[in-house]
């Protein structure tokens, strides 16, 4: 039996060894048994997480379908005017109540629509609604506070029209339609926004396009988080 063989035999039989090689051999054989419970620990924790996270993933995709929201701005100029042309469309799973319910929550639209100060009614007969509203736009360094007061026509859970009675804005028109409709097996609202605003001092195209699609897309995605943030509240009741 060679040297090495006869080393290996006696340090891995405690009966060979005496009681201090032993306790050495022993501590040993216990802190590898530690590193490898740990290792196995770690490895199906990872492994549970990984799963959990799938499945949740999953049955997210299955039961709320990811918004899909086109954004589209273009600058128009023609011999009269100069105007940014908005058009926005896309699939909500909710309700057109749902989606009514945040698109006419004017008192309220400074708590979720980014760059808002304020909004508050100052006129209402029936269905016709005058609306004041402040925002603050940033660019840059450079902010401009634009201060509005737009009238609304109400076609409950259908279709609001929206058009400018005065403010800082030479122009500013715009409608929404909703439509309940069934996409890829899911019930939902088609959306339809579309816009047509020309600010009161020049705002080069190629630059104003861009801000005008940010500003767009950010509103656009605060709603959708408040519709899903309201989908809970009691239904809303048709005006007679």
């Amino acid at each position: 039996m060679s040297a090495q063989w006869r080393d290996f035999t006696l340090s891995s039989n405690p009966a060979t060894l005496d009681n201090s090689q032993a306790e050495r051999q022993a501590n040993r054989w216990a802190a590898q048994t530690h590193c490898v419970r740990v290792y196995m620990q770690r490895i199906l924790t990872i492994f549970f997480v990984v799963c959990v996270i799938g499945m949740c993933s999953v049955s997210a995709q299955e039961e709320a379908p990811t918004p899909k929201i086109d954004v589209n701005v273009k600058h128009v100029r023609n011999d009269d005017e100069s105007f940014f042309d908005i058009q926005v469309s896309g699939f909500l799973v909710a309700t057109p109540e749902q989606i009514w319910r945040v698109l006419t929550d004017y008192e309220h639209m400074q708590n979720f629509v980014p760059d808002m100060v304020s909004s508050k009614i100052i006129a209402r007969n029936d269905k016709d609604v005058l609306v004041e509203q402040t925002t603050k736009t940033r660019f840059l360094f450079i902010s401009k506070t634009i201060r509005v007061i737009v009238r609304v026509v109400e076609q409950p859970f259908s279709r609001l029209d929206i058009s400018l009675v005065s403010g800082d804005m030479k122009q500013y028109s715009a409608y929404w339609e909703l439509t309940a409709t069934i996409q890829d097996g899911v019930a939902g609202t088609r959306i339809k926004y579309v816009g047509k605003l020309e600010p009161d001092s020049y705002m080069p195209s190629f630059l104003g396009t861009g801000i005008v699609h940010n500003n767009i897309k950010k509103t656009m995605n605060a709603m959708i988080l408040e519709i899903e943030n309201n989908k809970k509240l009691p239904a809303l009741i048709v005006p007679n």
